[in-house]
């Protein structure tokens, strides 16, 4: 009993991946604009606002994952 009071579940969170999730948004808007809208330049900059974001958060979400206490993606490292 006093077992399962002491193990809490711990679950984390990052805000990384909300560029990533907003690229399919933002890349969808760009595809409407550019093909059928005819607003080509409106589309080349929506898709290169969605190329920044996925650059920002594919950089992004590994490094809060290493701030953690993970040295390296395949084995656990804990940091002093």
């Amino acid at each position: 009993m006093a077992h399962e009071e002491a193990h809490v579940a711990h679950h984390e969170t990052s805000l990384w991946s909300l560029p990533v999730g907003l690229v399919l948004l933002v890349l969808s808007l760009a595809v409407v604009a550019y093909f059928e809208w005819g607003w080509s330049l409106v589309g080349l900059i929506l898709a290169g606002v969605a190329l920044v974001l996925l650059v920002i958060g594919v950089i992004g979400w590994p490094m809060s994952t290493s701030q953690r206490s993970y040295g390296s993606f395949l084995m656990y490292v804990p940091l002093k």
